[in-house]
């Protein structure tokens, strides 16, 4: 496993459904309707964490306030690796159903770029999109009755594509309003994945 370190610092709407091969335009790079965070608890994971409608509200405003989401193949472990690794940028954040949603516009630069369209288009199941964030320190506050945490996002750093997503079942989030997805995993840290999480908030690793 990775090491993270530590930073200091029912509306439902419903869309006509697009086709794989329609979500992924390769004449202008975009790929629609990208999965960024789904609500549910947290599965194959020891840390008990859940998204809730507030954290959907919460990643949605942060990244409505930004010019586009970097996204990144993986997530890399330093600066170079952050360009070199470059993929685009998420722009166009929305909530379908239960779910925020954006479309990745894949830069012309970006040596994965065609790798990334391609698979996207052949098999959308194989990767997804991961948060990386700064969490919100208050978070702990916060308690379900069975005990586990709502994720509260400070800050929305990137979305990179990786093999196991994070907060969703896949790549294409479903244009269809549903009952929501289950998360797979949470990157809480920039560069790195976090192995758990401390009762008070506090981060830590293996």
């Amino acid at each position: 496993m990775t090491t993270a370190h530590k930073h200091s610092h029912d509306v439902v709407y419903f869309r006509a459904a697009r086709s794989r091969t329609d979500r992924v335009d390769r004449d202008n790079r975009v790929i629609y309707g990208v999965a960024i965070v789904e609500q549910g608890d947290i599965r194959f994971d020891s840390r008990k964490l859940f998204a809730d409608y507030k954290t959907l509200d919460q990643v949605l405003a942060l990244a409505q306030k930004s010019h586009g989401v970097v996204a990144r193949l993986g997530h890399p472990q330093n600066d170079r690796d952050e360009v070199l690794e470059h993929v685009g940028r998420f722009r166009n954040f929305r909530v379908v159903g239960k779910a925020v949603v954006a479309d990745l516009h894949v830069a012309a630069s970006s040596k994965h770029g065609d790798y990334v369209l391609d698979l996207a288009a052949e098999d959308p199941g194989a990767f997804g999109a991961s948060m990386v964030t700064v969490p919100d320190n208050l978070a702990h506050r916060e308690r379900r009755a069975d005990g586990k945490q709502p994720i509260r996002v400070a800050q929305l750093l990137s979305i990179d594509l990786v093999g196991v997503p994070a907060l969703t079942s896949g790549l294409l989030a479903s244009e269809f309003a549903s009952n929501g997805g289950a998360a797979d995993a949470f990157a809480w840290m920039r560069g790195g994945s976090v192995t758990d999480l401390t009762v008070d908030g506090e981060l830590a690793t293996d």
